[in-house]
This record gives C-alpha cells, sequence and structure tokens, in this order.
C-alpha cells in the first residue's frame, strides 16, 4: 500500500473521496491539469498575455483542511509556448520531494485545477501565437539595445525612482552595457557594469566614474576571462575591495580583488563550486555574510528560483545552503537586480521582474527576516516600463550610491 498519492489534477472527485478513506494515506495535488495537449493554467496565462503561470502542490488528505505544500510562478512567454511549458514541468516535478522533505504547510484553500481547454481554446492559442510572432518580426524595436540610466537619488528607496526623467547613457553601435553597480570610494562614485560587443560570445567587465553630469571617464575594461562575465557585484570588506561577477554558467561562483581600484583585480578565490548560481550579490547581516543568487531546476528557468548560501568568513567560507532554499520560487522577483541597500535600519533587496520575457522590469523589496533557517521579505514596490509612460522597454538593473541612482534599459 503507498504512503503518498500524487495527483497532477485529473483525478476524479469520486476518487479523490475514496482516497481518503485509506488511513495513512497522504494525498498530494497540482493545481494544474494536463488538458487537450496543454498545461492548462500555462495556456491561459499565454492566451491573456499574464505573462506567469502560478501553481502549487497541495496536501488534500483532508478535505476541509488544505495545506498548501510548495507554489511557484513560472515565466510563461508570448511568443515560446513550447520553452514554457518545459520550464513550466521540470520545476514541478522536483515539488513532491520539496514538500517531503521540508516541514513547510501553509493552511491554504485550495483552488483546484482549472476546467478542460476546449479545441477552440487550444486554435484560439495557437493563433495568437502566430499573429504575436509577426509582430515581434517586424517591430522595429531591438531587446539588445541595452544601455545606461543616471539621475539623482532619492532619499529612500522605498520610493520608485523618476526613471522617465533619467538621463540615458547609449554605448553606441554594435555593442551593449547592462547590469550596473554603483559605489563610492573617498567621495568620488564609479559604475562598474557589463560590455558585450555584438558578435562576441563573452562579455566583459568595464569601469568609469560618473556625477549627476555622466560620465567624468572613458569606460574602461577592468576586468575579462576566456568566458562570460556580466553582473559585477563590487562591495568593500575590511577595508579592501572585492568583486563578484556573474559566471553562473561555469557553475562556479568566483571571488576577486582590486589590486589598484577601480582598475586593476586579480582572481582571489572560488567560492562556491558545482552551483550554477546567477547573479550572486553579497549581503554583510547579523554576523553572518550571504549570497544571494537563482539556482535552476535541470531544464527549468534560471529566473524564478531564490537561493541563498551563508558563511562566518566571506573568504575562506564555508558557505553553507541555506535551508529552505530556494527562499522564493517567483518569477516576478526571486532573481537578484542589484547590490543591497541599507537606509533608516532597514535592508532592502533590488530583484528582477521576468513575466513574459527577461528584462521585464524591477521590484523593490524589504528583507523582513533572514536567518540560516528563515527568510521573510515583503515587496514595497515594482516598476515596468512598458506599462509605464518611458521611452524605454525593459530594465533589470538597479544601484545607488552617492546620491545616485544607476539603471540599465532597453533604450
Amino acid at each position: 500500500r503507498p504512503d503518498v498519492i500524487i495527483s497532477e489534477g485529473c483525478i476524479s472527485d469520486d476518487a479523490i473521496k475514496a482516497l481518503r478513506q485509506i488511513d495513512g494515506l497522504q494525498i498530494m495535488q497540482f493545481s494544474e491539469s494536463w488538458s487537450n495537449g496543454l498545461p492548462a493554467k500555462a495556456a491561459q496565462a499565454m492566451q491573456i498575455g499574464l505573462g506567469y503561470a502560478e501553481i502549487g502542490l497541495f496536501d488534500i488528505t483532508v478535505a476541509q483542511a488544505p495545506a498548501m505544500l510548495c507554489v511557484s510562478r513560472s515565466q510563461i512567454s508570448p511568443l515560446a509556448l513550447n520553452q514554457s511549458i518545459h520550464r513550466h514541468f521540470f520545476k514541478l516535478a522536483v515539488f513532491p520531494l520539496r514538500a517531503l522533505t521540508t516541514a513547510s504547510r501553509i493552511p491554504s484553500p485550495y483552488p483546484g485545477p482549472i476546467s478542460e481547454l476546449s479545441t477552440l481554446a487550444v486554435w484560439r492559442l495557437m493563433t495568437t501565437q502566430i499573429w504575436r510572432r509577426l509582430a515581434k518580426k517586424i517591430s522595429t524595436k531591438e531587446d539588445r539595445k541595452w544601455g545606461l540610466l543616471l539621475g539623482a537619488s532619492d532619499s529612500s528607496p522605498s520610493n520608485v525612482p523618476e526613471f522617465g526623467n533619467m538621463q540615458t547613457i547609449n554605448p553606441g553601435p554594435g555593442r551593449l552595457w547592462a547590469d550596473p553597480c554603483l559605489v563610492e570610494n573617498k567621495g568620488r562614485c564609479y559604475v562598474f557594469f557589463e560590455e558585450l560587443v555584438f558578435g562576441e560570445d563573452r562579455g566583459k567587465i568595464v569601469a568609469a566614474e560618473v556625477n549627476e553630469t555622466g560620465f567624468l571617464s572613458q569606460p574602461t575594461e577592468v576586468l575579462s576571462e576566456s568566458f562570460h562575465l556580466s553582473y559585477p557585484h563590487v562591495f568593500s570588506h575590511d577595508g579592501k575591495w572585492c568583486m563578484i561577477p556573474e559566471t553562473g554558467n561555469t557553475g562556479r561562483v568566483e571571488l576577486y580583488m582590486a589590486e589598484e581600484f577601480p582598475f586593476r583585480w586579480r582572481h582571489e578565490r572560488t567560492l562556491l563550486e558545482s552551483v550554477h548560481l546567477y547573479d550572486a550579490t553579497f549581503l554583510k547581516h547579523d554576523g553572518l555574510f550571504w549570497i544571494f543568487g537563482t539556482v535552476a531546476e535541470p531544464g527549468a528557468s534560471d529566473y524564478d528560483e531564490l537561493c541563498i548560501f551563508y558563511a562566518r568568513d566571506p573568504i575562506l567560507g564555508p558557505w553553507k545552503p541555506h535551508a529552505l532554499n530556494p527562499v522564493i520560487s517567483d518569477v516576478t522577483r526571486a532573481r537578484p537586480a542589484g547590490r543591497f541597500i541599507h537606509h533608516a535600519g532597514e535592508v532592502y533587496r533590488p530583484s528582477q521582474n521576468s513575466r513574459t520575457r527577461y528584462g521585464y522590469g524591477l521590484t523593490m523589496n524589504v528583507v523582513e527576516e533572514l536567518t540560516p533557517e528563515s527568510y521573510k521579505e515583503r515587496t514595497v514596490w515594482q516598476y515596468c516600463p512598458e506599462e509605464e509612460d518611458t521611452p524605454f522597454r525593459g530594465m533589470h538593473t538597479y544601484s545607488s550610491a552617492g546620491g545616485l541612482v544607476v539603471a540599465d534599459a532597453i533604450l
């Protein structure tokens, strides 16, 4: 006799009632169902352009007391139905294991799987996808044209910056600039960012001094490797400047130290190995050192799931995984979007909103609880350029220091 029954949403109500009569049997059910060849919630989300599908695994052993065991928001692309389905289901495949190995049970009304998709609904979905692809193909807008935005900082990160009023810094033809990190040193501000020349397969890190009027020096290459680099996370520790660039595809998190700030850096050591951690972001908090970043389940998206690692020494480690990894499974706020911001006794975490596509917008969160066994945060604002009156289409990184704010945007 089984100990656990897991349903993907298509078992009849009568069958569920019969199973509930078996003593000691746990019944889990996904709030997603396979209908007419498609996952119903993912298909509906694509049809209406929502940009994500929310799916959960529930314990429905007792009808009057359902409990949510796992929940996630997966990216649903308006153009790529098959890719969305694959990412959607590869992530769901690990939910039962997470439910069986953690004690998280949140009493919650069970929404149940949605009604089946009709053949007409499926044809409408396919037609919509074709028209969206045609519109994308003839559009003059280019998603690769990333540049920088620069402006004065508001006194509080809880307020949405006036991105539309910031000056734009265009990289010129044939390249993009993205992932800016702004730091202040001895009263001067420097911005580090990725530069990718079109046609090359790897980015490099460049830096320039800035003030409210723009660049005070020419962007200068400060770090390059035989592999792709992006998202330079720069911070000071014990009077020394450190950098953790994005190296997720290598399966390592690397630490560099400044030999001559800001333009000369050397590799110090590998902090984490055998983990594909994207947009690694460092934080010192309550006597421990933390690295935040997204980790993808095999075949799933690297936008959705935030994982944390901690250590007592940021250089020597050892780095241990958080007990609740992934601490967030939500494409609208999981992936880091820049340095943590300390203000008025609170810690703010900028994150990416990747619903619909990479670079859809930004989310600002306040960290409310962080220990090796717990994590809680609260969203204070979201900003998505396509939903605002701005001349640019997307953004995914935000940084502030020295009275300035810098972000990246599709110009």
